[in-house]
């Protein structure tokens, strides 16, 4: 047994030389920086002397933003007068539209909108650079202030650490920092002072010169953004247009309603085979004296003491020779059938009655009703009445 843990021993002692070793190579825990009282005397006192140094730069800052901020007005009554032509030319629009002149306002109606959408661009880069200047005054105002604050950070630090390390009330290091204490609060009430009337307020101090300039900033900016505000024009514009296209809907039908705007062909079914006018005589039968006449297939026209018209088929040639040859007495010779309404797919509305001589034998008239607006091919009836001389 000894033997063996003589032979395990360098082994052992290696491993536990290894364990050390790497306990040795982690980092030890690092305590937090003791602070010095007597250098964080001198930090505060020689921080306070600069304080008025690092507020000037500050200062100089703001009022490099508020000149600045002349770019900003610029852009913006840019975007205020394209916002102010987008509202003219929907007012024309909207006057384009009220004459039913929808070519007009489709076409200023669109410029208006053209003009809107740049405003609104402009808009959004004026504040975009807003932003950018509010941005810049925050960090400009926030590093001013942390370096009062920061001063004071260093004092307390340092009273603490005095009072850890058991250093008296009454001893040397703590008299000076109460002396620094004193020193910052001197520099931040003269930093904050408005000045004297005697010196003219030449005395005001850099802070109080900030915080004004940072006033003035904030007030410039309120008088660029209020002087150039076109939210009411942009407004205006969807309004007018909107209000234009209501307009042109309720009061401006389309002039050609369904009707194609190219030319179309259309066919319509007509019946364009000659036919014929045939009186009859008085004391024939109507019937017998057609069929005689080869006018078997006719339409009644009128009748009366005076004769029977007939229409039907045929030319005029042929009825007078069948007449003659086969007895049929006729009022008058036998003529075309002039009485064509020339107007296929539109309302009937009358035809030229001197298109009728009837070899002056007869006058004649005629009365049609006016169809509804849907007629098409077929005409209304017409009634003729014959008259004697």
């Amino acid at each position: 047994m000894k033997q063996g843990l003589k032979e395990l021993s360098p082994f052992l002692c290696l491993a536990v030389a290894s364990v050390l070793s790497f306990a040795s190579a982690l980092p030890a825990a690092q305590p937090a920086p003791r602070v010095d009282p007597v250098q964080a005397n001198r930090d505060a006192r020689q921080a306070t002397q600069n304080l008025d140094r690092d507020v000037n730069a500050g200062l100089n800052n703001l009022q490099r933003l508020t000149r600045d901020a002349n770019n900003l007005e610029a852009q913006l009554k840019r975007a205020k007068g394209l916002a102010d032509k987008a509202a003219k030319a929907a007012s024309d629009a909207f006057d384009a539209a009220s004459k039913c002149d929808k070519a007009r306002f489709d076409r200023v109606s669109k410029q208006a909108r053209d003009l809107a959408n740049q405003a609104e661009k402009e808009k959004q880069g004026a504040e975009e650079a807003e932003s950018r200047l509010n941005k810049n005054v925050k960090e400009t105002m926030e590093k001013v202030n942390k370096r009062a604050s920061d001063v004071q950070d260093t004092i307390n630090q340092g009273v603490k650490a005095a009072k850890e390390a058991g250093f008296a009330d009454n001893s040397v290091a703590m008299g000076n920092l109460r002396d620094a204490q004193a020193m910052l609060d001197r520099e931040i009430a003269k930093q904050n002072s408005e000045g004297t009337k005697d010196k003219k307020f030449e005395d005001e101090g850099s802070l109080h010169r900030l915080n004004k300039a940072q006033d003035q900033f904030n007030s410039r900016l309120r008088e660029i953004k209020e002087g150039n505000d076109l939210g009411d024009s942009l407004k205006r514009v969807e309004q007018l247009i909107n209000d234009g296209a209501a307009l042109l809907a309720k009061n401006c039908p389309p002039k050609v309603g369904a009707v194609p705007r190219t030319a179309t062909d259309m066919y319509a079914f007509a019946n364009n085979r000659q036919e014929v006018l045939a009186c009859i005589a008085p004391g024939q039968n109507p019937q017998e004296a057609a069929n005689a006449l080869g006018m078997a297939t006719h339409q009644f026209v009128a009748g009366g003491p005076g004769g029977t018209m007939i229409r039907g088929p045929g030319d005029p040639q042929t009825v007078n020779r069948l007449a003659q040859d086969r007895k049929v007495t006729l009022c008058f010779p036998a003529e075309a059938d002039v009485c064509i309404i020339m107007t296929p797919l539109t309302p009937f509305r009358g035809h030229d009655h001197q298109a009728h001589s009837h070899s002056g034998r007869g006058v004649h008239d005629h009365e049609g009703s006016d169809p509804p607006l849907d007629w098409g091919v077929t005409p209304p009836q017409t009634v003729i009445r014959w008259e004697e001389r």
